[in-house]
């Protein structure tokens, strides 16, 4: 493995930016939405100045059909209305755990923009020498499962991603390190064939918190879960690391994708009105980047969370230059 590269979208996504607009609903408190296009822009400039960068290929609308049906993409594609838009308006596209989603019409431009980038990276990184490629995804992804959107997530990025290196004859394992369970990629990918998932989400936060069902925080068949405690510690964070590379390395994958939640941090806990001081801290991001570069194993890294603009940023460059040393 003998470099880092960096994916982007051919521009910005701050065309899709719900804070600015500022539609909420009515009788709800005002829609405190976190992903915003500051995100990008930090990592952007970090990235630039730290790592070659290149911009995503434009893929054709089939490409997600072979994993979404036509009627979910016509919905993103032209929303009921804009703003803030009920459960109950959107004809079973969002899930459960959500009351609200935020729906415009750029909804779908920066959803794409984001699988784009996600596909990019899943093909770059068997066609060239690299050992590592960061895909900067926003929207993120997670959360959304087949033909179910949520958690501010549209298209579920990892999972396409996975699933075309499995159209490619290649065993892929998952690994989720975001604060918040990935049930969209766990609903998506369990019992499939090929596919590997393992989680290391706080247990009591969303979904969870919204629904009380402990789907998520269970193992299962291609699937293992390391559910951490409100007050862990990193220590406690890193033997459960270990045990979920153990299990997508003893699978024999071909390469590793990585959900890439930077909201593990503890410098996001206060900013997501989280109870319990569990968090990483940046040097924590760096011991995981080189644990991770020591299976020898392709990677793939794609953005989901991750929101204290003072260190989002600085976090990345931590996780990727542990990455980086650890090859």
């Amino acid at each position: 493995m003998d470099k880092l590269l960096a994916v982007v979208s051919e521009e910005p996504t701050d065309y899709f930016n719900p804070r600015e607009q500022r539609m909420y609903a009515e009788n709800t408190e005002p829609y405190e939405n976190l992903e915003t296009p500051e995100r990008e822009f930090l990592i952007r400039d970090m990235l630039k100045d730290n790592y070659p960068v290149f911009l995503a290929r434009r893929y054709p609308l089939e490409v997600l059909l072979r994993t979404y049906n036509q009627d979910y993409i016509d919905f993103l594609i032209s929303p009921p209305k804009e703003g803030l838009v009920h459960h109950n308006e959107c004809r079973g596209f969002l899930q459960d755990s959500d009351e609200y989603v935020w729906l415009d019409k750029n909804v779908f431009r920066a959803a794409k923009a984001s699988a784009d980038v996600a596909l990019t990276a899943s093909d770059i990184i068997f066609s060239d020498d690299s050992g590592c490629v960061y895909g900067l995804c926003r929207p993120p992804g997670h959360h959304a499962s087949r033909n179910k959107m949520g958690g501010f997530c549209y298209l579920n990025n990892i999972v396409l991603a996975a699933f075309r290196l499995r159209e490619r004859g290649k065993i892929v394992g998952i690994l989720d390190i975001d604060r918040h369970a990935g049930n969209g990629t766990h609903d998506s990918v369990l019992g499939g064939e090929s596919i590997y998932f393992s989680s290391m989400h706080v247990a009591s936060t969303y979904p969870w918190d919204c629904t009380k069902n402990d789907f998520y925080n269970q193992s299962r068949g291609n699937i293992m879960v390391f559910p951490l405690g409100e007050d862990d510690k990193p220590s406690d964070f890193f033997g459960h690391y270990s045990r979920a590379l153990d299990f997508l390395v003893g699978r024999n994958v071909d390469v590793i994708l990585v959900s890439l939640g930077l909201d593990s941090s503890i410098h996001d806990v206060k900013l997501l009105k989280e109870v319990g001081s569990f968090g990483l801290g940046t040097e924590d991001f760096r011991r995981a980047g080189t644990i991770l570069a020591g299976t020898g194993k392709k990677i793939v890294a794609l953005q989901e969370g991750g929101y204290n603009p003072e260190f989002l940023a600085r976090n990345l460059k931590s996780f990727l230059d542990g990455i980086k040393n650890g090859q």
